[in-house]
């Protein structure tokens, strides 16, 4: 992942910190660690650079990832909220 896409994902979740209590907090870094790694990190990229992620695409990663439910609907919001379309 380049350096600059980085910084735009960390700023995305610095700004939700100023929202959230300690324990909401620890969640969201234990998603930005998973994300941040891998397949997903490479989904993040792709979807930045394209502008289009597929939802095939999308649970093929977070499967990867071994993501529980809530963490899934958590980083899928997260997606559309960095203005990526998501397609059937």
């Amino acid at each position: 992942m380049n350096e600059k896409l980085k910084q735009e994902v960390m700023d995305e979740f610095i700004n939700l910190f100023k929202e959230l209590d300690k324990g909401e907090m620890k969640k969201v870094i234990e998603y930005i660690e998973k994300l941040m790694v891998g397949d997903l990190a490479d989904l993040i990229e792709k979807g930045k650079e394209e502008g289009i992620l597929t939802k095939v695409e999308i649970l093929n990663a977070f499967k990867k990832a071994n993501l529980d439910e809530v963490q899934m609907n958590y980083l899928y919001n997260r997606i559309v909220d960095l203005g990526i379309t998501i397609s059937e």
